[in-house]
C-alpha cells in the first residue's frame, strides 16, 4: 500500500467520523432545546 492512496482514505473516514458527530451533536442540540422551551412556558 504506497502513502497516496491510505491518506485520502483516512481523510474521508475522519471527514465521515466528523460529520456524523457533528449531526449527532445538533440533534442532541435541538432535542435539549425542545425539552427546555415547555418548561420556560409553564415557568411564565
Amino acid at each position: 500500500m504506497k502513502l497516496s492512496q491510505t491518506l485520502p482514505a483516512r481523510l474521508r473516514a475522519s471527514a465521515i467520523h466528523f460529520g456524523l458527530s457533528l449531526v449527532v451533536f445538533l440533534i442532541l442540540l435541538g432535542d435539549y432545546r425542545l425539552h427546555l422551551v415547555p418548561q420556560c412556558a409553564v415557568l411564565d
